[in-house]
């Protein structure tokens, strides 16, 4: 996964640009958009609006199917790729000690065709999210921060999220996240630098898949650029 995001020059609007490959199996999926956005100014606060639009494709390599029937009319073989449009859309309210957010992901719902494979078909469902998190500052070296996380489909249950980050000596994020009874999260997150950040971030199952996964492991790092000297 790779994000930019950079406000224009000397006005409320803002850009971005997102690049995601993923594989899974028999299916490897890549989106790519560009984000356009817009921050209202309130005496304490801010809303950001933003509107994402870009391309979904999603590949299914038929050979690596196993049948246990070798004549099952699915059995083809084939490889097949599906491109279709992706549109999301966001709010973002904040003020220096809470946040709310909500999104919806792919809101014009599409659908994926491989006729090479069967005529199969598979929906990408919209996708809803809310959010928000509240910042209690304890003292000058430890703040704490609740979050909640909501997310919401059609055809499945609300998954839930809920977290408990602290701050330490303004340079370093702890934090523990329970999903849904299902799943444990534990965060790391270092302000290595002014401009520089790293994280470590590790998933533990709670329900059935703990008998054949160990969790999962996810490494990220940010850079904040500035293009122009701040006098402010």
């Amino acid at each position: 996964t790779v994000s930019v995001h950079s406000k224009f020059k000397h006005n409320n609007l803002a850009w971005g640009f997102n690049l995601n490959n993923d594989k899974l199996g028999a299916t490897s999926n890549l989106f790519a958009g560009f984000t356009a956005g817009y921050h209202l100014q309130f005496k304490n606060s801010k809303l950001s609006i933003a509107m994402r639009a870009g391309v979904f494709n999603s590949k299914v390599d038929g050979s690596k199917f196993t049948f246990r029937n070798p004549t099952d009319y699915l059995n083809l073989g084939a490889s097949q790729s599906s491109l279709v449009p992706n549109f999301d859309f966001g709010l973002y309210y904040y003020a220096p000690n809470y946040y709310l957010g909500l999104t919806v992901n792919h809101f014009v719902g599409q659908k994926l065709r491989y006729n090479k494979l069967g005529g199969v078909v598979m929906e990408i469902e919209p996708l809803l999210m809310l959010s928000g998190g509240y910042v209690f500052e304890i003292n000058n070296k430890l703040s704490l921060k609740p979050t909640f996380l909501l997310k919401k489909t059609a055809e499945f249950e609300a998954n839930l999220d809920i977290g408990l980050n602290a701050f330490l000596f303004k340079k370093v994020w702890f934090g523990i996240n329970v999903r849904n009874k299902s799943a444990l999260n534990f965060l790391l997150d270092v302000n290595i630098t002014d401009f520089m950040r790293i994280g470590y971030s590790y998933d533990f199952f709670l329900n059935k898949i703990s008998s054949s996964s160990n969790g999962v492991h996810e490494i990220f790092v940010g850079f904040e650029l500035k293009t122009k000297k701040d006098n402010s």
